[in-house]
């Protein structure tokens, strides 16, 4: 069986977050992870189809639950049995909603990345995708989180996608 991953946004119909994470989205071996989008708010009537088509190609499973009540979120992600979730949202843009979800464990993991570059102090979120510049591994007592450090730079682009005619970066 393939791992379940999901996202937990306020909405993937408009903003630059999804912009930055198309290629993540679509990074993962399809074979080995089931991808889900859970999104607090429905998509954006003035998205661009574009960047909505281009989210919507990456995640398999769109699931809006932006119409259920808040205690109630979390069990609507946990029926989905997701094994693994990641909050791309934050604390901004109706933050305290998503983090009344998480702090249910509505996943065995959760995962904080790309929203907010520090610790969010939360005891329910085990991992914060981070890098060595932006949270020094000599400083572990600073977070809540266990840190999962990328080998460069955590802050990913889908540059290549936006801008196809733009040269390459030099070597």
């Amino acid at each position: 069986s393939r791992l379940r991953l999901g996202y937990l946004s306020y909405s993937f119909g408009l903003g630059v977050r999804n912009g930055l994470l198309y290629n993540v989205f679509a990074s993962h071996d399809r074979d080995s992870v089931e991808v889900f989008g859970f999104a607090i708010r429905p998509h954006d009537e003035d998205a661009d189809e574009g960047e909505r088509a281009r989210v919507e190609a990456n995640i398999e499973r769109f699931v809006d639950i932006s119409q259920v009540a808040v205690e109630d979120g979390a069990s609507v992600i946990n029926r989905h049995s997701i094994h693994v979730l990641v909050d791309i949202c934050g604390l901004h843009a109706n933050g305290s909603v998503i983090y009344s979800m998480l702090g249910q464990q509505p996943a065995p993991v959760q995962v904080a990345y790309m929203a907010y570059a520090a610790s969010t102090g939360a005891d329910y979120i085990q991992l914060l995708v981070s890098d060595r510049v932006t949270s020094p591994p000599e400083y572990p007592h600073f977070y809540q989180e266990r840190l999962l450090l990328m080998p460069n730079s955590y802050h990913v682009n889908s540059h290549s996608l936006r801008f196809r005619d733009a040269p390459a970066p030099p070597p």
